[in-house]
């Protein structure tokens, strides 16, 4: 959080109460804790647009006697129902007037909007603007909108929100000639002194600010398995629930193909049927890309199918199929990328422990009593690597 002191400059704009108090005294009554205070919430994203929203509502704001507190936050937690309750504490907690919010876009089908709440009152104001004015105009609408709400939070006026001023109005030649005369003494009444009756109005609409709740991951999944089948792929699909816009708890099923290995004495035929319970944690970069850090704990039942002897050796005893468990952990890295506003698209490794796992021995009968010869073991550590899309399905 930062806090940035907005002194007024000597424009000779005083009241006349403040005129005949003498304007030289006014430098050394300036108290730090006198001047008062309206909180800008701007949200922390990728890119320098948040930095130069700031900068651009401070510039119109350094000619205003008034401190500007400016705080951060998450935009995955914004949520229009929960402001009017977030702006009340922010307010008291740095004894502001007022919270003003920067709403700024992240997709480029979505304009910024702006919201005002007045301390103590429960009436929120906003604004969105349009997404087709281009990213300079709409920032500097944006700050003349908050420079407008700071102004009527400090002097304790009702918020009054222009409607826009659009940059484009100004090239029409036909009317400044032939007016020119009467548009002077319009700028004299703009700079009039603030006992003008503020009007709230405001245009566009106000979007609530929906988060992703339910998702649905399908995708390649590989790993590595025993030295005669080294590889083994499967289509990965996941179910789960969004209980953060950066978090994600899912369960996961693994469809895996027959494996099928062969040994110089007989083949084996198995059949897995992974399934796991994952959860993972993303950090969002410039571009729409982000980095996701996952986990997932998982069982795999494996079922050895078939056991086909190997006819050069008619004495060999074939044991019944049986059902053997495999559990494991293991921990990821993905990069991921967002197609569409609910479409992402992931790629990512990384590394699986097992805790229990299952070997297939032949035991052959020798003069001198049993010999048990292992014929495969599954890898105790495996690498992983994965490919696939994610979907947010239900909003809310």
């Amino acid at each position: 959080m930062r806090r940035l002191r907005l002194l007024a400059v000597a424009l000779g704009c005083l009241a006349p109460g403040a005129a005949s108090a003498g304007p030289p005294v006014q430098p050394a009554e300036t108290p730090e804790a006198a001047l008062p205070a309206v909180v800008l919430m701007v949200p922390e994203q990728g890119g320098d647009l948040d930095e130069r929203a700031l900068a651009t509502v401070a510039a119109h704001l350094r000619e205003l006697e008034l401190e500007l507190v400016d705080q951060r936050f998450d935009p995955g937690d914004f949520d229009l129902r929960a402001l009017v309750e977030r702006s009340r504490e922010v307010a008291e907690g740095e004894d502001a007037r007022g919270v003003v919010w920067l709403d700024l876009p992240r997709t480029a089908d979505r304009g910024p909007a702006l919201y005002v709440l007045e301390r103590g009152g429960d009436q929120l104001y906003g604004r969105q603007f349009a997404a087709d004015l281009g990213e300079a105009v709409a920032l500097e609408m944006l700050a003349n909108v908050a420079a407008l709400a700071a102004v009527a939070l400090v002097e304790g006026r009702a918020i009054e929100l222009h409607p826009p001023v659009v940059a484009d109005e100004a090239p029409q030649p036909q009317p400044q000639p032939q007016f020119e005369p009467e548009a002077e003494p319009e700028p004299e009444t703009q700079p009039g002194p603030g006992p003008t009756p503020a009007i709230i109005e405001r245009s566009g609409t106000v979007v609530p600010v929906r988060r992703p709740w339910l998702r649905l991951r399908a995708g390649y999944r590989g790993t590595s398995y025993t030295d005669l089948a080294p590889w083994q792929s499967s289509i990965s699909i996941a179910v789960g629930l969004r209980p953060h816009p950066q978090a994600h708890l899912e369960l996961v099923y693994d469809v895996a193909p027959a494996t099928t290995l062969r040994a110089p004495e007989l083949t084996l035929v198995l059949r897995r049927f992974p399934f796991a319970l994952a959860g993972g944690w993303s950090w969002g970069l410039p571009r729409d890309w982000d980095l996701e850090l996952s986990g997932r704990v998982g069982l795999e039942p494996t079922r050895r199918a078939a056991v086909v002897a190997v006819a050069t050796d008619p004495d060999l005893e074939l044991a019944a199929p049986e059902l053997r468990w495999v559990s494991g952990a293991e921990l990821g890295l993905a990069a991921g990328v967002r197609l569409h506003e609910t479409v992402r698209l992931s790629f990512g490794l990384g590394l699986a422990a097992l805790f229990t796992r299952a070997t297939y021995s032949i035991r052959d009968a020798g003069p001198e009593g049993m010999d048990t010869r292992r014929l495969l073991a599954l890898h105790p550590v495996r690498a992983l690597t994965w490919a696939g899309l994610d979907f947010d399905l239900v909003w809310r």
